[in-house]
């Protein structure tokens, strides 16, 4: 399970299954000819540092992102029904497969456009940070 996460802090779970998310990967194959493939370099990508930047300035995943113990979190929940597997008239029973959609903003998880070459959002993994579930 992802995270994505604007420049505001607003993040919103991402649940897809391993199916899919191997599909996302990309996977490069090696190749003789060396101008179509330039030798790696030490370099970080913005996305790569802004990441970097993110998770090792987070506080804790175990505490709200507020910064008042006193102020509630708001979190907004939407469910999608994506496909109806079974629908039991004897035992009232309804098999599904949804999709939850959580967001919140997350004041630990904020930055500049222009300081990361104008990159908007960035996924990082769920167990890096607080979520509410």
């Amino acid at each position: 399970m992802f995270f994505c996460v604007d420049i505001f802090g607003i993040n919103t779970i991402l649940d897809e299954d391993q199916e899919q998310a191997k599909l996302r990967q990309h996977v490069s194959t090696p190749s003789s000819n060396s101008t179509l493939n330039p030798p790696k370099t030490k370099r970080l990508t913005h996305e790569k540092r802004l990441i970097r930047d993110l998770l090792n300035n987070y506080p804790t995943i175990y505490a709200r992102p507020i910064r008042n113990v006193s102020e509630p979190l708001l979190v907004s929940f939407g469910l999608t029904l994506t496909q109806l597997f079974d629908l039991g008239s004897t035992g009232q029973k309804m098999q599904t497969n949804t999709w939850k959609t959580l967001e919140w903003q997350d004041m630990n998880l904020a930055w500049n456009r222009e300081d990361y070459g104008g990159l908007a959002t960035v996924c990082l993994p769920a167990d890096s940070i607080w979520t509410p579930v």
